[in-house]
């Protein structure tokens, strides 16, 4: 697992997938990839040989509290446990970098996957305004 930062050739590719995963499907233009947190935001990859087969970004949002978010494994790498050693690896990073408290909104569909990682749902299902897709936010609080 490999931090990287805009520039680095997987970067690009990294926004490639985050699009074809999670906009689109529902039409939306490649520019919604790329939000205001993209840049203040640390970025994680999987990879093997040349290619990418997953992402992740971690995102202060208070000096104790970040965020987890656009977690996706390449369609031709799922099934072989990615998405836990990425979760764990920005879990990890998080803690490093002062973390008390790591928050997500996970699809309803990966729910039990952040769940066996510790983390709790603290909302009420709701509905992504730009996807239509079901939501939960989920906490992760740091052991002191």
């Amino acid at each position: 697992m490999t931090e990287i930062k805009k520039g680095n050739p997987f970067y690009e590719v990294a926004i490639d997938l985050r699009y074809s995963e999670f906009f689109k499907p529902y039409s939306l233009p490649k520019e919604v990839t790329v939000d205001e947190m993209e840049s203040d935001s640390y970025h994680f990859i999987v990879t093997e040989t040349d290619s990418l087969l997953a992402y992740g970004r971690l995102s202060p949002l208070e000096p104790s509290v970040f965020r987890i978010s656009q977690v996706v494994v390449n369609p031709e790498a799922q099934g072989r446990g990615l998405s836990t050693v990425l979760l764990n690896r920005l879990v990890d990073e998080a803690k490093l970098r002062g973390a008390k408290t790591i928050r997500l909104g996970a699809q309803v569909d990966a729910k039990q996957i952040y769940e066996k990682l510790g983390f709790v749902a603290v909302s009420d299902v709701y509905t992504v305004e730009l996807t239509g897709i079901p939501h939960v936010k989920m906490v992760y609080e740091v052991d002191t």
